[in-house]
């Protein structure tokens, strides 16, 4: 049985943020169930759809400052600006290339001054021919 997090009205009257087809309700800023990450700053790779969107919104209403990394430009852009906070970004990032990576902590580095949070969460779907991700070539 899952949970979701309490509903709450925000000063617009809205309590839902709808995502893919799915209604789910997220605790407007500021709501009596406090800002646990209040100061924090945090990656989410894989952010700008399905659970990565709904934690950097979650992270976002609880206090933090969210970097959203993906490589689905339009949907982190699109993410960014329908939160429409001074806490969230987009930036693009495909996680297999080392590159992507060292700059988008260096980046979050840059802006904030430091990195608490790297949730992990990008993926890559279809089928793998390695027995191991140890023989997987780079």
């Amino acid at each position: 049985m899952s949970s979701s997090p309490p509903a709450s009205a925000t000063s617009t009257g809205k309590s839902n943020i709808e995502m893919e087809g799915m209604s789910n309700s997220l605790p407007a800023s500021g709501t009596s169930t406090g800002k646990r990450l209040e100061g924090k700053v945090a990656i989410i790779t894989g952010g700008a759809s399905g659970m990565g969107a709904y934690t950097a919104k979650l992270f976002v209403c609880h206090g933090a400052k969210v970097i959203v990394a993906d490589v689905q430009d339009d949907l982190g852009a699109s993410l960014c600006n329908d939160i429409a906070s001074e806490n969230i970004s987009y930036v693009h990032c495909d996680v297999s290339s080392e590159t992507d990576v060292r700059n988008l902590v260096d980046i979050a580095i840059s802006k904030y001054g430091k990195l608490d949070i790297m949730y992990s969460n990008a993926g890559i779907g279809g089928q793998f021919n390695v027995a191991s991700i140890i023989d997987a070539k780079r």
